[in-house]
């Protein structure tokens, strides 16, 4: 799975405290969730970061003028006044890579996509473009979106953004039929492209699942009821019974990271050939 963050997502946190960043640090890489950060999002993070610093400052020099006038200057303002705006944004502009590099999350390149299709989907008002022309990041984001889906068309791709009205479907969790559209256009799976109006949507509609499936997965290779327990005794004679104990005990110390393997992420259907792939998998990591 891929999610790509847009900066509307950072700007109502911009220091990463909240839950959402939280559980995303302490899962994703374990779940084998990649982040990618388009190339305009931080561009636009900081920008909205000096703006909402240059306008909390200005109302802190007003509210502090007036204290001063109230106390007849015994509580000095200075300290506030004096600070610099533009040491607080570069000082900004580290931690917010410091995030990015805690998260695992890849900034991408701009979009290779042409200026005319661009100026066709404003002059058209194609989504995300908006009926008033605005909208040129969020089209840069989209066709980021396309260009990863054209990148790893087998992969879950979710785009967490705020900006519903522009991207999301009716009920909030799809991308508008527009959009999906031009994914299908490419002759790929419209279906394995998702949309999550935040990043707590996001972990209650497709990470909680994952994270209750895998808990499930470790407690019946525990108990020794998952089919992979019957494969591995199928699949090797009774004289090597070290060796299962080993490939069972690597399946369970590793089963977060096996997530990845198709047989833990879809559940469902027949896990045989996967679950054999799984095994030779295992096999070669394992010493006799």
């Amino acid at each position: 799975m891929i999610i790509v963050l847009d900066s509307n997502i950072i700007i109502a946190d911009f220091h990463f405290r909240g839950t959402g960043f939280e559980t995303l640090r302490q899962v994703a890489r374990q779940l084998g969730v990649r982040i990618a950060i388009p190339a305009p999002v931080p561009m636009e993070v900081i920008r909205n970061y000096r703006k909402r610093l240059q306008g909390s400052l200005q109302a802190a020099e007003k509210a502090l003028k007036q204290l001063d006038d109230l106390t007849a200057g015994r509580i000095s303002s200075g300290a506030v006044l004096s600070t610099s705006i533009e040491d607080l944004v570069k000082s900004y502009e580290l931690e917010l890579q410091r995030h990015f590099e805690t998260l695992g999350a890849q900034t991408l390149p701009y979009p290779a996509v042409d200026h005319e299709v661009v100026v066709h989907r404003l002059v058209s008002r194609r989504k995300p473009f908006k009926e008033s022309g605005e909208g040129y990041v969020d089209a840069l984001i989209w066709e980021t979106v396309l260009q990863i889906v054209l990148r790893s068309p087998s992969e879950e791709v979710v785009l967490i953004s705020n900006n519903r009205r522009d991207f999301a479907d009716s009920s909030g969790t799809g991308v508008v039929v527009e959009l999906l559209d031009e994914v299908a256009d490419k002759q790929l799976s419209s279906d394995r492209v998702r949309f999550a109006e935040s990043l707590n949507r996001f972990i209650e509609l497709l990470l909680q699942p994952r994270l209750v499936r895998a808990d499930e997965l470790l407690l019946s290779l525990n108990q020794g009821q998952h089919e992979f327990v019957a494969l591995i005794h199928d699949a090797f004679p009774t004289r090597v019974i070290g060796l299962k104990d080993k490939l069972l005990a690597e399946a369970k110390r590793h089963f977060r990271a096996a997530l990845n393997f198709e047989w833990f992420v879809y559940p469902g259907g027949t896990f045989l050939a996967a679950n054999y792939v799984a095994v030779q998998r295992l096999n070669r990591c394992v010493t006799l």
